[in-house]
């Protein structure tokens, strides 16, 4: 079964409804392991443990970026899929987060069927 990793620091700032709305989803296709860290070395060292085929993170962590944890996860195993989620607009990030290698830039003011069609659209890849 495919899983995805959702990074709780990265889908609190959603709208309310967005993270409910993607759970149904999320445990029925993908088995939704969950966690909630402080830091993105901790979502680093979650995502190597958990071994989803994608990951939902936040740009902006405490002691390593999204940028950085998918350059350093890619480094080890390229297989996660990552979908990065900024309150930064996406014309100062985009290119950055493309180049290291995630599958996904979105705004945190996106839907829950735009973060759902990202997640659907990196499980795939």
């Amino acid at each position: 079964m495919k899983r995805v990793y959702l990074d709780h620091i990265a889908a609190t700032p959603l709208d309310p409804g967005a993270a409910e709305a993607m759970r149904p989803f999320l445990d029925g296709r993908f088995g939704n392991p969950q966690s909630l860290h402080g830091d993105g070395q901790e979502a680093l060292d979650l995502t190597k443990r958990l071994q989803p085929q994608v990951v939902v993170m936040d740009i902006s962590m405490p002691r390593m970026s999204g940028i950085d944890a998918k350059s350093a996860l890619a480094a080890e195993d390229p297989r996660p899929a990552v979908v990065i989620l900024s309150m930064y607009e996406a014309r100062d990030w985009q290119k950055p987060t493309l180049e290291a290698g995630a599958s996904a830039f979105l705004t945190k003011g996106v839907s829950a069927g735009q973060l759902l069609a990202a997640v659907r659209r990196a499980a795939r890849a």
